[in-house]
C-alpha cells in the first residue's frame, strides 16, 4: 500500500517546467507567422477552386439537359416503320428436259404494305 502512495509523489516531483528563452522567441514567431500566411493562402485558393468546380458542374448539367431534350425530340421524330410482304398469287411450273429430269420454278406476285 505504501508503494502505491509513493508513485504519485514521485511522478509529481519529476515534472519540470519548460522555460522559454528570449532568444528563441523570434524564430518561433516567424514560424507561426509563416504557418498563418500559408493557412490564409490555402483558404483563398480553396475558395477559388470551389468556384471553378461549381462552374464546371453547371456546364456539365447544362450539356446533359440539352442532350436529354435532343433525345426526346429525336424519339418523337423517328417513327419505326414496319413493312410486310403479302403474297397474292403463287405460280408453280414444272418442266421436263430431254433426259426426263423435272425442273420446278416458283413465281409469285406480292404487295408491300407499310404499317
Amino acid at each position: 500500500m505504501r508503494k502505491i502512495l509513493l508513485i504519485p509523489f514521485i511522478l509529481i516531483s519529476c515534472q519540470q517546467e519548460l522555460k522559454v528563452q528570449p532568444e528563441a522567441m523570434p524564430a518561433v514567431d516567424s514560424i507561426l507567422i509563416k504557418s498563418i500566411k500559408t493557412s490564409d493562402s490555402s483558404v483563398v485558393a480553396l475558395k477559388i477552386a470551389d468556384k471553378k468546380t461549381e462552374q464546371v458542374v453547371k456546364e456539365v448539367v447544362k450539356k446533359v439537359d440539352n442532350m436529354r431534350n435532343e433525345i426526346k425530340t429525336l424519339k418523337e421524330t423517328i417513327k419505326i416503320t414496319k413493312s410486310t410482304v403479302v403474297r397474292d398469287t403463287v405460280f408453280i411450273t414444272e418442266k421436263k428436259n430431254f433426259w426426263g429430269k423435272t425442273k420446278t420454278t416458283i413465281d409469285s406476285t406480292s404487295n408491300e404494305k407499310d404499317f
